[in-house]
Formats: C-alpha cells, sequence, structure tokens
C-alpha cells in the first residue's frame, strides 16, 4: 500500500473521485443525508453566518480555522488507516 493509494482511497472516501478502483471498497462519506454530509452543511452555514457577523465574506481567519480543522482530520484519517493496515497485515501473516 504506497501513500498514493491511501491518498486516493481518503479522496473516494470525500466523494472527489468517480471511478476509483477502490469505490467498490470503500464508502463515500459524504452521500446526501449521511452524517459527514449533514455536519458539512452546517459547519458551511455557520462559515457564512461568521462572516456576515464580521461584515466579510471571506474572513481570513474563519478560513484558515476551517482548513486547519480538515487537515487536522485528515492526518488522523491517514494515521488510523496506516494503523489499521499495519495491524490487519501483522494479524494475516501472524506477526506480532
Amino acid at each position: 500500500m504506497t501513500e498514493d493509494d491511501i491518498w486516493e482511497i481518503y479522496l473516494t472516501m470525500q466523494g472527489e473521485v468517480i471511478g476509483s478502483r477502490w469505490a467498490g471498497d470503500v464508502e463515500n462519506l459524504y452521500l446526501p443525508g449521511t452524517p459527514c454530509d449533514t455536519l458539512y452543511d452546517r459547519a458551511y452555514h455557520m462559515r457564512i453566518k461568521l462572516g456576515e457577523r464580521l461584515h466579510c465574506v471571506d474572513d481570513e481567519d474563519v478560513e484558515s480555522l476551517f482548513d486547519d480543522l480538515l487537515c487536522i482530520a485528515q492526518l488522523h484519517s491517514f494515521a488510523m488507516f496506516r494503523c489499521g493496515y499495519k495491524l490487519g497485515e501483522q494479524n494475516r501473516t501472524g506477526r506480532s
């Protein structure tokens, strides 16, 4: 499993890759009505409301906050994937 594979799986889970070779094995977490879809929609509307309160559409600090939180989530996602993959390989081969 390469870093490119992990990245493609992540993008497939985000619904950003159409026709991915992982599509049959990986769930799109952002399909309409899913928890991620609902939470992202709420966060997006909250960002708009914050911009209105600050009297600007694209406040740099608000944008940075959302971007940083999404990056943190991505880092956690990749770390969890690597850990799960490693543990799965160890179980498959009988190593600990």
